[in-house]
């Protein structure tokens, strides 16, 4: 099993998104996107699911604005806005 937390704007490589969490995350982007609606994918040898992450209030001193200004533990903030969506949990288990 394997657990990431893709984005569209990361700091981290590790974080960016591959070809199934990027086609995920578009579909999230959408303003009429439910925002509890997971999204599920199922291959010969696994299963994927990815649920949205929006960003809250307690989310924006870390990773609000000003975009490019750094937060209080030394990281870029991205510029977020509150409601906007941060990334997702992506589980991905593999069949044996």
């Amino acid at each position: 099993m394997q657990m990431e937390q893709p984005a569209r704007r990361f700091c981290n490589g590790y974080n960016a998104p591959d070809d199934f969490e990027n086609a995920a995350l578009k579909k999230m982007e959408a303003p009429d996107y439910p925002h509890a609606k997971v999204i599920r994918g199922e291959g010969d040898s696994s299963f994927r699911m990815m649920k949205p992450v929006y960003i809250k209030q307690a989310c924006l001193p870390c990773h609000g604005g000003p975009m490019g200004s750094i937060d209080a533990a030394g990281w870029v903030r991205k510029g977020y806005k509150l409601g906007e969506l941060r990334g997702a949990i992506s589980i991905w288990i593999f069949r044996s």
